[in-house]
Order: structure tokens, then sequence, then C-alpha cells
């Protein structure tokens, strides 16, 4: 006397439902990498001092918040990629030494990073935001 099982899975429905959830856990572990590096640069100096740059190798400091606030990130979801960073839009070109160094409109800055410090902080929580994204 043998009892016979039969398994049917929805392989498409299955498929999809871990492809929404990967998309949705990447979306959160982007946005908390902007966080942390928005977090990691500070105002300069209070109004009437003298404003003093970051010490190379710290991230930059910002006089009106614009750095700070241009960080962003994007999902590309059929490639299930996030990007984060300045935006052209509002910093144009004047992130780039800031983070890597390098000469800007005649002045030569050594590199403050934000974007890659607040990532490699924060490597060892990624995982942390795919844990138990799958439900029923």
């Amino acid at each position: 006397m043998g009892a016979k099982i039969k398994i049917f899975v929805k392989w498409k429905k299955l498929i999809k439902k871990i492809e929404n959830a990967n998309i949705k856990s990447l979306g959160h572990a982007a946005r908390y990498i902007r966080t942390v590096a928005r977090n990691s640069i500070k105002p300069q100096a209070a109004k009437g001092k003298k404003p003093q740059p970051a010490k190379p190798g710290y991230p930059a400091r910002t006089k009106r918040g614009q750095l700070r606030k241009s960080i962003l990130y994007a999902l590309v979801e059929n490639k299930e990629i996030a990007v984060i960073g300045a935006s052209h839009g509002v910093m144009g070109r004047s992130a780039k030494p800031h983070e890597h160094g390098g000469n800007y409109k005649g002045f030569n800055y050594e590199a403050r990073p934000f974007m890659v410090p607040a990532l490699e902080q924060n490597l060892h929580r990624l995982p942390k935001f795919w844990g138990n994204s799958l439900r029923r």
C-alpha cells in the first residue's frame, strides 16, 4: 500500500514573485545607503565663522545642503540594478572631485568620499534587506 503525491508548482507565478521581492529589497537597500551617505555630509561652520572644508579622507561638507539633497537613488527594474549617487542635474560635475579627488574649476581637490564609505560601512547589513522577502 503506497501513497502517491503530486506536486504542482506554478513556476511563472513563483519566478515573478521572486523578481518582485528582489526589486523591493533592492530598493530598500539603495534607500538605506543613500540615507547613510546623506547623513555623512555635515554642514559647514556656523554663520559668521570662516567655512572650513572637510579634511581629506572625510566626507565633504556643504554650505547650503545642496550636495546632501542631490544624493538620489534609482532602480532599473528590468535589470535589477540600483544606482546611488549625486544627481548631475543638481550638482553638475562638482560632486566627482569630492568623491574621487581631482581638478575642478582650477582647484585641485583631494578625495573626500561620501558614497564609497557609505556602502563599505553597511555591506554586512545588505543581506538583511532580502531576509524574509518572500512571503505567501
